[in-house]
């Protein structure tokens, strides 16, 4: 099961993932840019440290150098805080760089990840040299969008041995065909353009170069900040742009968790049951679902949640009572939903709860004035809140439903501790060697491009019928701009891109697709594809 870290001051909420990813949300704002994708953890803040010593100019800075960095979010402001310390542990100088980098957002996720490449024509980006910063703001697409603005800044313990740098251009950082874990920006030899303002595909990026002696070290401390009007952002750029007050930061930094803990009246070690249990929430992972025999069961939709009252918009998660003695993992449920609303998580607790005994009060009535209790009347049977269920008045299909659509499941047959699967031991030794044998290298042969076609502009040509136009780029030569072919019928259809991605779709390209679409024409990740392994080789 993924692991998580939640860092909040109530408003300002920073999700970070094993692998160091994760977004930046402000109240019901995407910051950065992030999916929640298991499998490919991307997204989010990084930074890139790049070794510039001649002998090893241009590589990533990964031998004897370590790094290590600390996250905090301000308790008082609208401000994170990554520190990052840099040591040369080798035996030589080392000229280094350290670029920052994430994708700025400023909009609901959901209006960001159901169109990006419409959200991101609104973002505007400027450079404020002295404050060393780059600021950036959302123009309204309509006369009711917020004007958010938003400051990334940089402070360094150690001189620099050059000027700061700065891009806001994705394109010019990443470059056609690559990513962020590899762009081209990182190149020998490449620098930062400075280009700022309506950029089309906004992100904030900033370089620091220094020089390392061995046993050396430099701080830097990556400051992000968000306000209502540029003069208040600029304001607490200022403010945060002094070390006294980034020391504060850290030393404050579990203040907020501490307060919260008190107010919900719960303890660290729930405290880190929820928060494991929150992986389960935001990647709706197999570990804490219903079993997939019974998902397989289910026929119903969204609008069949209705009638419970539960929207089906939010993450769902399932408490089942089947006991009468209950209140213990109820009150755990409710100070978990508690625990994840003060860290920006939403979702919607839903309480089914067995029928009872002729002759016994019904624990759907205890239940839910327990819950009135803990919750209140703003958290009771309202969207993002707590909702009771009577199992009596349901039928089998509206239990498969429930089931079905929880990316948690839990139950009262055991404590909420036992029912979350323990952490992997990330230290424990292999048990067999599965490292397979070297392959042989052979050389790659790298086909000309056609020396027949007409018009050839070195990206490709029309072929000598005229009937087709032939593209001759590879991995090292894109397009200057994304070329796609729609092959398509009014009921069916697919496209294909200059690079190999693709689509496919069934009546509606947008509503109904069968396979993802990135609409990215920066980095054009496929999502359908054929492999083909040379099995002597590997």
């Amino acid at each position: 099961m993924p692991e998580l870290q939640l860092l909040s001051n109530g408003t300002y909420h920073v999700l970070i993932t094993a692998g160091g990813h994760g977004y930046s949300r402000w109240g019901g704002m995407a910051i950065t840019r992030w999916r929640a994708d298991k499998v490919i953890d991307d997204g989010g803040a990084r930074c890139h440290v790049r070794d510039d010593t001649p002998q090893s100019k241009g590589l990533p800075a990964s031998q004897e150098i370590a790094t290590h960095t600390v996250v905090a979010v301000s308790i008082e402001d609208a401000v994170e805080l990554r520190r990052m310390v840099i040591t040369n542990t080798g035996s030589q100088r080392r000229n280094l760089s350290a670029t920052s980098y994430a994708e700025i957002v400023l909009s609901p996720p959901a209006t960001d990840s159901t169109h990006p490449a419409f959200s991101k024509l609104f973002i505007e980006t400027t450079v404020e040299p002295q404050l060393q910063a780059i600021l950036a703001t959302r123009r309204p697409s309509t006369s009711n969008d917020p004007t958010p603005w938003f400051f990334h800044t940089v402070l360094i313990s150690h001189s620099t041995t050059g000027p700061l740098t700065f891009e806001t251009d994705r394109m010019r950082f990443i470059g056609r065909g690559r990513g962020a874990g590899n762009p081209q920006a990182l190149d020998e030899g490449a620098e930062l353009s400075g280009t700022t303002g309506p950029v089309l595909d906004a992100v904030a990026a900033i370089r620091v170069p220094f020089a390392l002696e061995p046993g050396e070290s430099i701080t830097i401390d990556w400051l992000g900040g968000i306000a209502n009007t540029r003069q208040t952002c600029v304001a607490l750029l200022r403010k945060v742009r002094d070390t006294a007050v980034v020391t504060k930061i850290l030393d404050e930094s579990a203040d907020y968790q501490r307060k919260l803990l008190c107010s919900i009246e719960t303890n660290g070690a729930d405290a880190l049951t929820f928060q494991r249990m929150a992986s389960s929430l935001v990647y709706a992972t197999q570990q804490l679902r219903a079993d997939s025999n019974v998902i397989a069961l289910n026929d119903r939709g969204q609008s069949s949640l209705w009638g419970f009252g539960i929207s089906g918009d939010l993450p769902i998660v399932l408490l089942r009572l089947n006991g009468p003695d209950s209140s213990t993992i109820v009150k755990q449920m409710a100070h978990c939903h508690a625990y994840w609303k003060g860290f920006g998580l939403r979702c919607e607790l839903a309480v089914l709860c067995a029928a009872s005994p002729e002759g016994k009060r019904s624990l759907f009535d205890q239940v839910r004035q327990q819950m009135e209790v803990e919750v209140g009347t703003d958290g009771f049977g309202k969207p993002g809140g707590v909702f009771v269920l009577d199992d009596k008045g349901m039928d089998a299909g509206d239990r498969i439903l429930l089931q079905s659509v929880a990316r948690i499941v839990v139950t009262d047959a055991q404590t909420l501790a036992e029912q979350i699967p323990a952490s992997p031991d990330c230290c424990a030794e292999p048990t067999a060697n599965n490292k397979p044998d070297e392959a042989p290298i052979f050389e790659v042969a790298h086909s000309a491009a056609p020396l027949d076609l007409l018009d050839a502009n070195g990206f490709g040509g029309f072929s000598p019928d005229g009937r087709e136009y032939v593209i001759t780029t590879s991995a090292a030569r894109m397009t200057p701009a994304p070329w796609v072919n729609v092959i398509a019928n009014p009921d069916f259809g697919t496209l294909v891109s200059e690079s190999g991605s693709a689509t496919t779709w069934s009546e509606n390209a947008h509503e109904f697709r069968l396979t993802p679409w990135s609409n990215d024409p920066v980095s054009d990740p496929n999502t359908e594809a054929f492999y083909i392994r040379d099995e002597a080789s590997g």
